[in-house]
């Protein structure tokens, strides 16, 4: 593992072939998501329970937690129990200070007391302790600061590395750059990883940056590590080594998305774009949000956003896609209503959204989290 964890800090970045699943899976079979157990968080008066999304789950000393960010301070909540362990308010003032415009995901843990803060669409990230914040090398410092609400893009830390997307920040060549960043906690110096898929470097997706957000989670095969990478408009995964070579992509398609059309053909942005037609384009597309592991059982599940032109009011649901180990499909489930996928992370305990059912019938200080299976 040590040696692992050696060629994620040095950024080795070769290139070989790999193994690429030849056609599209046949559909597959639906399921149930239900409920199998719960875990409630218990929050302090200081927590915003307007928030509730973007939630990234950090490991260390063997633990798993839970981070978020809320009223300017980055909360950690211990994933055994629910009990929260942390509340590191941001440094508001002085050298060293940042302003935060927003609540939302972007923070990863390197230890307790330090934090990643990843902001600005991915462009800003800080190094943040209880007094001070400092820009890391390779990105943007700013006085305006706003995270993305998001759940799609959560920071993945893996040893003394944390690995975090971005998007370019010149709208008109965005397709031509990494997908990725990784950082070296020792030296604060940080390197773009992962190519976008040929799809991107032949077509346009418009401007809006959730098209661009790739996902990223970690796993073990056959006693190794492996990066699973799901990217928006792509029905494929990919499969990295720790050299970030890409070694197999799999189809982990959902019933619900036939494909996804393009904005256009290859397109650089004009200096005044039509913002009403790239709404138009967006508001109407299906596309995939976040990737999940269930450590557990050794399931992924990926997040899909579907468009129903025919629902009344907000014209989307979301369904969920689930693969084994081998990436064998196991079925696919309509989120039910009563959760609420934005708030979705995957742990040593499965699948989990907020129960947003039970959140709203008692906005306690308890906040209700399924752990959810497909059946």
């Amino acid at each position: 593992m040590k040696l692992i964890f050696h060629l994620i800090i040095i950024f080795l970045c070769a290139c070989t072939s790999h193994a690429d699943s030849p056609t599209p899976r046949s559909k597959l079979e639906y399921l149930d998501l239900v409920e199998v157990d719960s875990l409630y968080l218990i929050a302090s008066n200081t927590y915003n329970y307007d928030n509730l999304h973007g939630m990234s789950v950090a490991s260390y000393n063997g633990k798993e937690y839970l981070l978020n960010l809320s009223n300017e301070r980055i909360f950690r909540f211990d994933l055994n129990d629910g009990e929260l362990v942390e509340e590191l308010p941001l440094p508001r003032e002085g050298k060293g200070s940042i302003k935060v415009a927003g609540d939302g995901d972007g923070i990863a843990m390197i230890k307790p007391g330090h934090y990643l803060y990843i902001a600005n669409m991915m462009r800003s990230i800080y190094s943040v302790k209880s007094n001070f914040a400092s820009v890391v090398d390779g990105t943007v410092d700013t006085d305006n600061i706003y995270l993305v609400s998001s759940y799609q893009g959560l920071p993945l830390t893996i040893g003394s590395a944390s690995i975090v997307p971005q998007i370019s920040h010149n709208y008109k060549d965005i397709s031509q750059n990494k997908a990725f960043r990784i950082i070296d906690h020792g030296t604060w110096t940080s390197k773009q990883i992962i190519d976008y898929p040929e799809i991107y470097k032949q077509q346009s997706y418009g401007l809006y940056p959730y098209l661009y957000h790739a996902s990223i989670i970690h796993f073990e095969s056959k006693g190794e590590l492996k990066f699973c990478v799901s990217f928006p408009v792509d029905q494929k995964v990919h499969i990295y080594n720790t050299n970030f070579t890409l070694e197999e992509s799999h189809y982990m398609q959902s019933n619900e998305i036939d494909e996804i059309p393009a904005f256009s053909d290859l397109y650089y942005v004009a200096d005044q774009p039509d913002q009403a037609d790239h709404t138009r384009y967006y508001n109407s597309l299906s596309y995939y949000t976040g990737l999940y592991y269930d450590g557990k059982n050794e399931i992924f599940y990926r997040l899909a956003k579907i468009h129903v032109p025919e629902k009344d009011g907000w014209p989307f649901k979301y369904s969920v896609v689930a693969f084994d180990k081998e990436f064998k499909a196991i079925g696919e489930s309509t989120v039910p209503d009563d959760y609420k996928p934005s708030s979705a992370f995957g742990s040593k305990f499965g699948l989990m959204m907020l129960n947003r059912k039970k959140f709203a019938n008692d906005r306690s200080a308890a906040i209700p989290y399924a752990i959810l299976s497909m059946q």
